[in-house]
């Protein structure tokens, strides 16, 4: 019985397959039963890659072409825009590189692989003048391939594995070739629009000799930490997506990048390197848009251009009061309503003898007498560490409190004056133009440490 039960099953196995093989026969044949199928690798094309001098494609949604021209491919439609050469190469490439593991021959109805009305298509031309056109039909039934018929073979169908048209599924400005903007070095002079302008000395112009980023408006100190970091900024912005390969002056306009209405952005470095780009400001949420000057390529810019369209001098001005080492002073001179002292750091030269060579030594004295020098150190540290709080507009001034000038080994001078403002902050003029806010808390510990000088 168990023998009887295991014949049937075998039997009801061999008759689905028997019935799955002449439905897949049925569905890969047309109603003529003289279809050949044949399989094995076919290539639609006897040309090779070196033969190719155009090619052009057609789906529902678009028609693009390409055409080789003394070497380098171009867009017929219009000749202005760049093509990509490295994309177009590899786009041609794909073309000639279709097999087919399976061939029907004796067709005829193309209706019935979806080949009568094809989605796509696509045209191959040779150097010889001759082409080859292959068009995408149905998925087979088992959805192990695609049809596609080939120019020339009127009855004959081929299937191949992948969807062609997925190959060429991109738009034009996906074969653009895009500009990039200049590579920049160190840096020397930085400027955005009309509301920043910066340059780089590399000879401090103040007492600080590490002081090197100037406006190049107010010609103030800048905080150098600050401007190199903007720098860095524009040193990332780089295109993103074109918009426009060839923008007329309307839509210049409309993008609000004509040269009147445009932010420049502009960077030259030590070498005489320049990068200057044209960014529109864009409308809250949306895009900024770029383009480089003398071009008419329109794109969308990716980086931090937010930050750096609307930097200014006031985002960059330098908050440390007197930045200098105290091994770079010579004179320091320091006054409060009930204190004064002078500090003095002079460099004594001993002769050289039989037993040593010429030495320098460096002597500190206040108010006439020598000391140790750490207490005038300390109090130093004090100063050069000063940092305020913020830039004062409003300068109403009080009693003055502390007045302090120092001059440098190297023959700088800067002078600050500290008054009474409110509660918590003083009034700072500097004479290098700038006006502060300072801690009041802060300026109270030195006023204590030069009366204990004093």
């Amino acid at each position: 019985m168990k023998k009887s039960k295991r014949m049937i099953a075998l039997l009801v196995a061999l008759a689905v397959v028997a019935c799955a093989n002449v439905c897949i026969k049925q569905l890969t044949a047309t109603k003529d039963s003289a279809v050949q199928e044949e399989t094995g690798v076919f290539k639609l094309t006897e040309y090779e890659k070196d033969d190719v001098t155009g090619v052009e494609w057609t789906n529902a949604d678009s028609s693009l072409s390409f055409t080789l021209s003394e070497g380098v491919w171009i867009y017929p439609a219009d000749e202005a825009f760049l093509v990509n050469q490295d994309k177009a190469e590899a786009l041609y490439d794909k073309t000639m590189e279709i097999y087919a593991d399976r061939k029907y021959d004796s067709i005829e109805s193309l209706s019935e692989y979806g080949l009568e009305e094809p989605a796509f298509t696509v045209t191959i031309t040779f150097s010889d003048g001759n082409k080859a056109t292959y068009a995408l039909g149905d998925q087979t039934p088992f959805e192990d391939g695609y049809y596609v018929s080939v120019s020339g073979e009127n009855e004959s169908v081929y299937v191949v594995s992948n969807d062609l048209s997925s190959d060429f599924s991109f738009t034009l400005y996906d074969y653009a070739q895009m500009q990039t903007l200049p590579e920049i070095g160190q840096a020397t002079e930085i400027a955005i629009g009309e509301t920043f302008e910066a340059k780089y000395l590399s000879e401090s112009a103040t007492a600080d000799k590490n002081q090197h980023w100037y406006s190049a408006l107010t010609e103030n100190p800048l905080d150098a930490e600050k401007v190199e970091s903007l720098i860095d900024s524009v040193s990332s912005l780089a295109f993103d997506a074109l918009i426009d390969h060839n923008a007329s002056d309307d839509t210049l306009n409309e993008y609000a990048l004509t040269d009147e209405k445009a932010i420049f952005i502009y960077v030259k470095d030590e070498a005489g390197n320049e990068k200057t780009v044209l960014v529109a400001k864009a409308e809250e949420g949306g895009s900024y848009y770029a383009r480089l000057p003398d071009s008419r390529m329109i794109y969308t810019l990716s980086g931090d251009a937010e930050d750096i369209v609307t930097a200014s001098e006031s985002d960059m001005r330098l908050l440390s009061v007197a930045p200098i080492a105290f091994e770079d002073l010579s004179e320091i001179v320091l006054s409060t309503q009930d204190a004064a002292c002078t500090i003095l750091r002079e460099e004594v030269i001993h002769t050289a003898t039989d037993a040593e060579a010429e030495s320098a030594t460096f002597v500190i004295t206040r108010n006439g007498a020598q000391t140790g020098g750490a207490e005038e150190e300390n109090v130093w540290s004090l100063i050069s560490a000063l940092q305020a709080t913020d830039f004062c507009e409003d300068k109403r001034a009080g009693d003055e409190i502390l007045s302090a000038a120092i001059r440098t080994s190297m023959e700088k001078t800067l002078e600050f004056t500290v008054y009474e403002y409110d509660l918590d902050s003083y009034f700072l003029s500097v004479s290098d133009g700038r006006e502060l806010l300072v801690n009041a808390d802060e300026i109270d510990k030195i006023i204590r440490h030069i009366r204990n000088l004093g």
